[in-house]
């Protein structure tokens, strides 16, 4: 994913559909423990040049191979997120005037990264319950929190509506 300047520039309003594939080799996770690869992922959207400031809005689609944090097996992980900005001279690293060419592969890598979860544990190592515990819904945790007072607490209950009525 890397365009010249001066070919954008000269495009009819500055703008260019971005339709691409890109891949990251394998090796470049051998640092990051919890990723073992991830699939080709699918580039949409647009990016402009005004001046000096570039205007990206893509999405990226693809399968992540991340460990599960319980059994240490590689599964598929789907991700789908956005950048939408606007890039100026302080990204040396996607932008170099000098050489006259934009290069999105780094802010790639670095919104992938950011999007790949830290901890993952894989729908069949789920537990919903255990021995003296139970994994609640939200409402049911609702439900039991309004329904119950904790005994050791009834009495307090009873100061605070004698307060309030006086």
């Amino acid at each position: 994913m890397r365009w010249k300047i001066s070919w954008l520039q000269g495009l009819k309003d500055h703008f260019y559909q971005v339709n691409e594939v890109i891949t990251f080799d394998r090796k470049m996770f051998k640092n990051i423990r919890h990723i073992d690869s991830v699939e080709p992922i699918k580039v949409k959207g647009t990016l402009s040049i005004d001046n000096d400031l570039v205007e990206v809005d893509l999405n990226f689609k693809g399968h992540l191979r991340i460990r599960c944090a319980n059994t240490d097996d590689i599964v598929d992980y789907p991700f789908n997120f956005n950048i939408k900005d606007v890039l100026d001279d302080s990204y040396q690293d996607v932008i170099n005037y000098q050489k006259d060419f934009i290069d999105l592969y780094e802010l790639t890598w670095q919104n992938l990264i950011v999007e790949a979860p830290a901890y993952y544990v894989k729908q069949e190592c789920l537990k919903k319950e255990g021995k003296a515990w139970r994994l609640l819904l939200e409402d049911e945790y609702n439900d039991l929190k309004s329904d119950t007072i904790d005994p050791r607490f009834a009495k307090l209950k009873d100061l605070v509506i004698k307060d309030e009525e006086e």
